[in-house]
């Protein structure tokens, strides 16, 4: 792996395979950003699997693969069946005695091509080229090959004293197991790279999601990848923000403990325009807001800027979003000349409206305009700024939607901030996802809806729901309920949830929903 950012030098090849906060952070299925494990069925089958070492997490990456899912027998995946006779909630049966030894490691399943080849070799004194030909001949199923190898397996077989029926049981046991099985030295070298993966999610969290965060651009869709990686670090206590004029970075980086987006992290901001912007800010080093929106704003593209006020990039500069953006907006309206004339006499103690307001004249009065008929356009936009017409208080379900559009994942607020009936909520979900049991409220939007029939053919659901605290993704609503419910059950919808986590499983059951 490459060394992250702000890290200091560190050989992750050399690091402790026996690390508990390692392997802790595997179990728990808490897997975002973590090689070959960060799907919804890598941290499933982690927290079901629980591997301790590295043989065991090579198990879990070759048994979540399409063909071992698939893989069923008496109703039951070879990737369930490694899992319970792992637990020993089912008993771990003998294959056939003889070679018992080379599975035993995998609970007396073949999940891998190697097994496959010792086979051969135990039962029918195959050697290694041989038992590669028989490897060979069941992946690429060539049937005249597999009639020759077959033949000699079972010719081989007899000669070492096992009976026809028992050669015949395996070699057709070896042949399925080809379909799922995977090459164990990959394995080992996939569970390695995920280990040390997991280790710097574990011990070095800041640099490990600021690499991946800096590096979400590369994924085929980087604003579902910053989402999940902001909510796992939510997890993890680690703070993402947004961007912020007194960190004026490109890309995320780390200030004063916290993860910030960087400039060029906001839709529609290129490269050029953090550059341009960065030279003035070096220049002219601005202090208030009026410097901001007089000296360094209007020579930066429109959108760019509109775009950064949306996200809070001007954040404590003491005016709204929505009064940056409206007093913006009158600032473009203002001539060439009349914007040269502000900049050259702009007093920063002063509002943006005071300083139009003194340069309310024409130029020959000392003023700032050119002729008695644009005096009546100035005179509009001091008016403007005087009575916009709308409130200008910021709306937290507006910061939420253009957070998330804009930068891929709202931080400052979710959608449920703007709700008021959100006040009747008694719990977060990261305190249902810390352990709260007793019977809560939350106050979410649902963010995915997977719609499930059961075998008595009720429908059913399983929700992803989040609030500004972290996103839950194992949110059960039962046929009863989802019944009562189904039409304010929807992606998007904003709710009141009334229910309690499982007892036995980290999920939340769902007993009365109510729309807000």
């Amino acid at each position: 792996m490459r060394r992250l950012a702000y890290m200091d030098t560190i050989d992750i090849t050399k690091c402790n395979l026996k690390d508990k906060k390692t392997w802790d952070l595997i179990c728990s299925g808490h897997t975002k950003g973590v090689f070959q494990l960060e799907t919804h069925l890598g941290k499933h089958w982690c927290k079901e699997a629980k591997p301790r070492n590295i043989e065991e997490l090579a198990d879990v990456i070759s048994i979540i693969r399409p063909g071992t899912l698939k893989a069923i027998e008496d109703g039951k995946s070879m990737t369930q069946r490694y899992v319970d006779r792992k637990h020993k909630i089912e008993e771990t049966k003998s294959l056939y005695e003889p070679i018992d030894k080379v599975i035993a490691s995998t609970y007396n399943i073949i999940i891998y091509q190697e097994q496959a080849m010792q086979i051969a070799q135990v039962m029918a004194g195959f050697t290694e080229s041989q038992a590669d030909t028989l490897r060979k001949a069941i992946g690429k199923k060539k049937a005249d090959l597999m009639r020759q190898v077959k033949g000699e397996f079972i010719e081989g077989c007899l000669k070492e004293n096992h009976t026809q029926e028992d050669a015949d049981r395996i070699f057709d046991i070896i042949e399925k197991s080809n379909r799922y099985s995977f090459n164990k030295s990959h394995a080992v070298s996939y569970a390695l790279m995920a280990y040390w993966s997991a280790y710097l999610k574990a011990n070095k969290k800041l640099e490990f999601y600021l690499h991946w965060l800096s590096n979400a651009k590369e994924k085929i869709d980087p604003n579902q990848e910053i989402y999940e990686l902001v909510e796992s670090a939510k997890l993890d206590h680690i703070n993402v923000k947004t961007p912020l004029h007194e960190y004026p970075e490109s890309n995320f980086s780390i200030q004063d403990g916290d993860i910030y987006f960087g400039i060029t992290n906001v839709k529609n901001v290129g490269v050029n325009e953090f550059i341009k912007l960065k030279d003035f800010l070096n220049e002219l080093k601005p202090k208030t807001w009026v410097e901001y929106v007089v000296n360094i704003l209007p020579n930066v593209n429109k959108r760019a800027v509109n775009n950064l006020i949306a996200v809070g990039f001007f954040a404590g500069l003491k005016k709204s979003r929505s009064e940056m953006t409206h007093e913006f907006s009158c600032i473009k309206d203002l001539s060439k000349k009349e914007l040269e004339t502000l900049q050259d006499r702009v007093d920063s103690s002063l509002s943006l409206k005071d300083n139009l307001i003194n340069l309310n004249r024409l130029k020959k009065d000392g003023g700032a305009v050119a002729t008695t008929k644009r005096l009546e356009a100035f005179s509009d936009i001091i008016n403007r700024l005087e009575n916009p017409g709308r409130s200008l208080k910021d709306n937290p379900l507006s910061i939420s939607i253009s957070e998330e559009n804009l930068l891929g994942v709202p931080i400052s607020y979710s959608k449920v901030d703007g709700c008021a009936d959100a006040s009747f909520a008694n719990t977060t979900c990261k305190e249902i996802l810390d352990g709260k049991k007793r019977k809560s409220i939350l106050a979410v939007e649902i963010t995915q809806v997977k719609e499930h029939t059961t075998k008595n053919k009720d429908k059913m659901a399983f929700l992803s729901v989040r609030d500004d605290s972290v996103e839950i993704e194992n949110v059960v609503v039962f046929p009863d309920t989802y019944h009562q419910y189904q039409d304010i059950i929807y992606e998007t919808a904003t709710v009141l949830m009334f229910g309690q986590r499982a007892k036995d499983r980290n999920s939340f059951i769902v007993n009365e929903i109510n729309q807000i």
